[in-house]
């Protein structure tokens, strides 16, 4: 069960990761205040909200983890 678990996670964390860092999902340069990065995460949460736009679910998911 625990290995199973195990590799349950690492195939998580394989697909969340795509190769884009957290900045990158949210639009955002290196460096980024802490301002800017809570004013994107707002913005793109409304856009890309499973509630308002179905088909962009795993966006969404992918911003959630960035912030």
């Amino acid at each position: 069960v625990i290995i199973l678990a195990l590799l349950l996670c690492c195939l998580l964390a394989q697909e969340g990761g795509k190769g884009h860092s957290p900045l990158e999902v949210l639009n955002l340069p290196p460096g980024a205040s802490r301002q800017e990065i809570r004013k994107a995460f707002k913005e793109l949460s409304l856009q890309y909200h499973p509630d308002i736009n179905p088909s962009a679910r795993q966006h969404y998911e992918r911003i959630i983890e960035a912030y």
